[in-house]
């Protein structure tokens, strides 16, 4: 198996590949974001774009939370 790691903001995106499939998974201090679900792609680079789009509508759903209170 094959990881790699990069860095999105304050988030750590985590890569494992094996049988030809990529797993990525969302750290924030060294800790699971178990609220955003893993992504599995073909490529890293499919996994970590799939995970970013992911973050950011996260993101955006919480700003528009806060707006409304």
């Amino acid at each position: 198996m094959k990881s790699a790691a990069f860095e999105y903001g304050p988030y750590t995106i985590k890569t494992f590949a094996s049988s030809g499939m990529v797993r990525a998974r969302l750290f924030r201090n060294g800790v699971w974001v178990r609220e955003i679900s893993d992504w599995t792609a073909d490529t890293v680079e499919e996994a970590v774009r799939l995970m970013k789009r992911t973050v950011e509508e996260a993101e955006e759903e919480a700003q528009e939370g806060q707006a409304v209170h």
